[in-house]
């Protein structure tokens, strides 16, 4: 019985993996308090109960969670579909972080282009060598918030503007090195990013990058294919683990499946002739 005790508080406190954590647990009775609160359904007795029962330690939590009053927006720093990123400094502590915050009602509009999980996923279990570093994640009525490192060396577009967009080879062999560990520890995790470009690669102080904005990623399945599969987060797909594999030729009088490549709704890299999007999307 202590085994299965434990097991539980493991589990409520996503220790043990798959299970929503304390966060979790503390919006769905955030959520639950809210929509009985609303309903006709209040004026019934146990309904009524629950709110009188509910109601104090509901206040006293909306009062301890982080709020958006807690940081100092200092500067705007890139916008995009869903909302905008922000050099914040944290009022009680002086600290610069990036704050992005994505509002709730464009991604519901856009529910199948609004990768928000995903992308918040990546960033708690990622590689922290190659993805920026999540510090906070909270959210308010109207935005989802994700506050971040804020990498003071830029991104890899603006160190090509400074070099005439022709790195020195030596520079090009190691940024391009650190490219592909980067997007390799992504693949590894389960995900693909879709939307490597410079401006979503940031450098840090000591000049090593840091893969950012996964607003458009993807976990992947079995196949390879980004989209939903029973591919679990941390494990590769199957047609990705015989070493050295890179296209698996489709069967005979079959058709491969195209994978995802950029953001949904807009064509591949081959499609627009491999220019730069224009939409600013990234951090930094």
């Amino acid at each position: 019985m202590e085994q299965r005790l434990r097991a539980l508080e493991r589990l409520a406190r996503s220790e043990a993996g798959g299970g929503p954590g304390l966060d979790g647990l503390l919006d769905l009775l955030l959520g639950l308090h809210h929509e009985l609160s609303c309903a006709p359904l209040r004026r019934e007795r146990n309904v009524a109960q629950f709110l009188s029962w509910a109601s104090p330690f509901v206040t006293k939590v909306k009062e301890l969670r982080l709020r958006r009053d807690d940081f100092e927006i200092l500067k705007v720093i890139g916008r995009g579909a869903f909302g905008e990123v922000a050099v914040v400094r944290q009022r009680d502590s002086g600290q610069i972080f990036a704050m992005k915050m994505l509002h709730k009602w464009e991604m519901l509009k856009r529910a199948e282009t609004a990768c928000f999980r995903e992308e918040r996923d990546v960033l708690v279990k990622g590689d922290s060598r190659w993805v920026t570093a999540l510090h906070y994640a909270f959210q308010d009525e109207e935005y989802l918030y994700l506050v971040m490192d804020y990498y003071a060396g830029g991104d890899l577009l603006t160190l090509l503007s400074r070099f005439e967009d022709r790195l020195p080879p030596e520079l090009a062999q190691f940024y391009l090195a650190e490219m592909v560990l980067a997007i390799h520890s992504l693949h590894q995790l389960g995900y693909v990013h879709r939307d490597v470009k410079p401006d979503n690669v940031l450098l840090d102080m000591n000049g090593h990058i840091r893969l950012a904005d996964f607003g458009s990623c993807l976990r992947l399945n079995n196949s390879g294919m980004g989209g939903a599969g029973d591919t679990q987060p941390g494990e590769l797909p199957e047609a990705w683990k015989a070493p050295g594999l890179v296209h698996q030729l489709p069967e005979k009088g079959k058709t491969r499946p195209r994978p995802q490549v950029g953001a949904p709704g807009q064509p591949s890299p081959r499609e627009w002739g491999c220019q730069a999007r224009t939409q600013a999307t990234a951090m930094g």
